[in-house]
């Protein structure tokens, strides 16, 4: 047993107290709000949207992360894009091991650097938002669904397509041969 001010603390407090401590700097997914986006690269400046306790009460904001690679659905032939603005939610996920090596030259690289899950190493991925801004889907069950502000598409699970924009709306239904 040990002394902590005026109290004991046993073993399994203490090995308890540095655990909790060490787990403090794991970073594993956050969800994260947009600060600015570049389209040229694709990556932003996110603030993570959790802050951080510490042991003694006190709360703060963690920092902004620089440079944060935004994941796009994509292959090396296809890719989906669209822009991110100032207050949009990203899910930050948190590698395990550096990305500096890799975000430059890609393929099978040595991470050059020790840290792991670390606040500099994230991706951002669009979405998570809070149930507080939430949306209705406009298609039918399970369609798929593509929209921007007043624009809509879908492709509905018989194979009919919509469209609609402010000047109005069209429907492809499908033809059997």
């Amino acid at each position: 047993m040990t002394k902590r001010g005026s109290e004991n603390i046993t073993l399994p407090e203490l090995l308890n107290q540095a655990i909790d401590a060490r787990l403090a700097d794991v970073n594993v997914c956050l969800p994260g709000v947009v600060e600015s986006y570049n389209r040229e690269n694709q990556t932003a400046k996110i603030q993570p949207a959790l802050k951080r306790k510490y042991l003694d009460g006190r709360v703060v904001n963690l920092p902004i992360i620089n440079n944060v690679p935004i994941v796009f659905p994509r292959s090396s032939s296809h890719h989906i894009h669209f822009d991110l603005k100032k207050g949009d939610y990203v899910t930050l996920v948190f590698s395990q091991r550096s990305l500096d090596s890799w975000k430059e030259a890609g393929g099978l690289v040595s991470p050059n650097d020790p840290r792991r899950f670390n606040l500099s190493d994230a991706y951002g991925i669009p979405g998570g938002f809070p149930k507080s801004e939430g949306f209705s889907p406009r298609g039918g069950e399970f369609s798929f669904e593509l929209s921007n502000k007043d624009n809509f598409f879908s492709l509905e699970q018989d194979g009919t397509i919509k469209a609609e924009n402010l000047k109005g709306k069209t429907a492809i239904k499908p033809v059997s041969y």
